[in-house]
């Protein structure tokens, strides 16, 4: 990370609709039987709690049902709990992205763009294979995410 991102992600300024996206991806990943937060339930969290950015992904074609049905596909066997969940390591990068993309805006506070900036930033995670598996750009999305922050 930057000298300018702090080691912790949760110590970075947020909107209190950022740390809902959090708190909500930290219940999809319980939902699923997970012991880690990954992209794909920052993805869900911020479906969740931010109804623009689920307008901007219903536009592609990706909506939470349907992104939730091929989660299931994926993930057909749950795993245990843990009490002590933890963000995977794309799940951390997509919230260094997310501050990355802050800081250029010269935002001094991470909203709920910002992290589906940062998660549709990560190449590898299970948000990029789904996008790529339902023929949606995630640039493309990226670049309407960024026009409602400018609009």
């Amino acid at each position: 990370m930057s000298a300018d991102m702090p080691d912790d992600p949760y110590d970075i300024p947020t909107s209190a609709a950022f740390r809902t996206a959090l708190s909500m991806a930290h219940e999809e990943a319980e939902q699923f039987g997970h012991t880690f937060i990954g992209t794909e339930h920052l993805f869900l969290g911020l479906l969740r709690c931010d109804r623009a950015l689920a307008g901007i992904l219903d536009a592609h074609g990706v909506t939470r049902e349907r992104f939730l049905d091929t989660m299931r596909t994926i993930y057909a066997e749950p795993m245990p709990v843990s009490d002590e969940m933890q963000l995977t390591g794309r799940a951390r990068t997509a919230i260094a992205e997310c501050y990355k993309a802050a800081q250029a805006m010269g935002v001094g506070m991470v909203g709920t763009a910002h992290l589906m900036l940062g998660v549709l930033v990560e190449p590898t995670g299970v948000v990029a294979g789904v996008f790529a598996a339902y023929g949606v750009e995630r640039q493309t999305v990226a670049d309407d995410v960024v026009a409602t922050l400018e609009g």
